[in-house]
């Protein structure tokens, strides 16, 4: 599918803890982009402590850019949320609900009332299928969507930034490193779906670059050993590419540094949008997951690569949907 076929405007938002991003895209390009800082204070391990604050700031950056805000796709910490890939029979639409209930239930290590839970089917055989199970706090919800109405947003989706990620990098086998101001998230993609997903706040107050990458290397260090014993025929492979993301990774020196403190090699982001060459990419690597959401996946030229990632997991309540 070529430009002129596709030629909508996509309009994205990524929250962060001290800053919020727009980007919006169209016909494969990015077209503008824009960040504002967030309130001292006003966010809090993730958790949004003054909805109207955040609001009111993001309602600037929408004046400012001048970009629209009908139907906007917004990103989601991924702190808190718990993830479960679960094998069920082959049930009809009747049932299947019920029966997802119940292996949440089952699996999930937080008590349901306590998430909004959210699935996909991401494999079927003859006899079962495998479904992805997402339970996001409804605690960091609630005052996420308090914020988007002050700010005049009615999201048409919103997804967890692992996701988008996993999106934008494409590939069946990945390491993703977000690197924020004040969080690191880490996740591990085996074909080309989030096998492992850890975000941790860090308080960077004290911390020096050094300090940062070396617990940034520690943490993977965790997370991989995690992820292979999980999966004893399937370990990382030292040539399993790592992809940095997130504010952090803007910095010239970052790249370097975690490239010294790792064995896995690191690559450049690339994505099936084009870009000006002064977009800061990794600090938007978010926002161009999610608009990737909406475009159709390329033919598998390098130009336009297949969507590796199957997931598109909407986190938005049925009770917001209005």
């Amino acid at each position: 599918m070529n430009d002129q076929m596709f030629s909508k405007s996509i309009t994205t938002l990524n929250i962060e803890t001290s800053s919020a991003r727009l980007l919006s895209v169209s016909g494969r390009r990015v077209k503008k982009w824009g960040e504002v800082p967030l309130p001292a204070g006003s966010v809090r391990d993730a958790l949004i402590l003054d909805p109207v604050g955040v609001g009111s700031a993001i309602d600037d950056l929408f004046k400012s850019t001048g970009m629209s805000r009908s139907g906007v796709l917004v990103s989601l910490t991924g702190f808190g949320s718990v993830f479960r890939i679960a094998t069920l029979p082959r049930l009809n639409a009747k049932i299947i609900s019920e029966a997802i209930q119940w292996a949440a239930r089952r699996e999930m290590p937080v008590p349901l009332p306590k998430l909004h839970l959210s699935w996909q089917v991401i494999d079927t055989q003859d006899t079962e299928q495998r479904i992805f199970l997402l339970g996001t706090p409804r605690s960091l919800l609630d005052p996420f969507y308090q914020a988007l109405r002050q700010a005049g947003i009615k999201p048409r989706a919103i997804e967890l930034k692992p996701l988008a990620l996993a999106r934008m990098v494409n590939r069946a086998e990945a390491i993703i490193i977000n690197l924020e101001d004040e969080s690191t998230s880490t996740t591990v993609l085996l074909n080309g779906i989030p096998e492992v997903m850890h975000t941790i706040m860090v308080k960077t107050e004290d911390l020096l670059l050094e300090d940062r990458i070396q617990k940034l290397t520690e943490e993977l260090t965790r997370t991989v050993s995690f992820y292979n014993s999980a999966h004893p025929e399937h370990s990382l492979s030292p040539a399993t590419p790592a992809f940095l993301t997130g504010e952090m990774a803007s910095q010239p020196t970052v790249a370097a540094l975690v490239q010294k403190s790792i064995k896995y090699p690191v690559e450049s982001l690339t994505s099936g949008i084009q870009f000006p060459p002064d977009l800061p990419v990794p600090r938007y690597a978010v926002n161009i997951g999610l608009a990737l959401r909406e475009i159709p996946p390329g033919r598998g030229d390098k130009a336009t690569p297949v969507n590796s990632c199957p997931l598109k997991i909407n986190v938005l309540p049925t009770e917001y949907h209005h």
